[in-house]
């Protein structure tokens, strides 16, 4: 029996549903993604970090990209995937919450750490008139020059933009309902959109809360753990965390 360990708030939304016929996305290492409505989850085992989108199991199944599971299904809160019945706790099992306070001092750090971080490559043309609506705290003109750009299952662009999102958010959780509003305007793929709406809720994949709240004399090995997330998606995450100090 394969039970869940972790269950992210969009992965309870899903569940909630009585009723839904989902579909696969593409497979990864470690876990898939599948999309039911507007929702995308991906199923995970424990190698993959906790996120906000992840339902995690007890151990790792071999997910095969090149496999289709067909018709995954939601049925009165259970799971249905290929043979496997998946169900989730009642209740959000990852929804991490941190003090303001204590958040943008660990913000300022990061900033200061970021002061020895090269700017993405593929960032390198926009950056200057990032900066400039990063200091004139034009989050609206920051999204439009980061959305959609780069490389990767979540171009680099979006990676930086959750973490500029996702550090004032935390920062200011008055903003958050204005900060949804604003990333789910963001030209760019359906999954950047999902991780970038969460973002704007304050939530994101579990090493970057661990950041949050490691000790001081941990935060460089926190924030190596962090930007060895995905092939550089983690790294661009912490980049752009790092930039929302700058905010006014």
């Amino acid at each position: 029996m394969v039970a869940a360990l972790w269950v992210g708030g969009e992965v309870s939304d899903v569940l909630a549903q009585q009723s839904a016929t989902g579909l696969m996305l593409g497979g990864f290492r470690g876990g898939v993604y599948l999309r039911f409505g507007p929702r995308i989850i991906a199923v995970t085992g424990p190698s993959v970090p906790a996120g906000p989108l992840n339902l995690t199991l007890d151990r790792d199944l071999d997910f095969d990209a090149d496999r289709r599971i067909d018709c995954p299904r939601v049925i009165a809160g259970t799971l249905h995937l290929g043979p496997l019945e998946l169900r989730g706790p009642s209740a959000d099992s990852w929804m991490p919450s941190h003090g303001p306070a204590a958040v943008s001092a660990r913000i300022r750090d990061l900033g200061l750490l970021a002061q020895a971080q090269a700017v993405p490559q593929e960032l390198a043309a926009v950056w200057p008139d990032v900066l400039r609506a990063i200091d004139d705290d034009l989050m609206d003109r920051a999204r439009d020059l980061l959305g959609g750009r780069g490389s990767g299952l979540t171009p680099t662009g979006d990676d930086v933009l959750a973490g500029l999102v996702l550090g004032r958010a935390l920062c200011d959780p008055g903003r958050r309902h204005g900060l949804v509003e604003l990333v789910e305007r963001t030209h760019t793929s359906d999954l950047s959109l999902r991780f970038l709406h969460w973002a704007g809720r304050g939530v994101s994949i579990e090493p970057v809360h661990r950041l949050l709240d490691a000790d001081p004399g941990e935060v460089s090995s926190a924030a190596g753990a962090v930007c060895s997330v995905g092939g550089s998606s983690g790294q661009a995450l912490l980049f752009g965390m790092a930039q929302s100090s700058r905010l006014p």
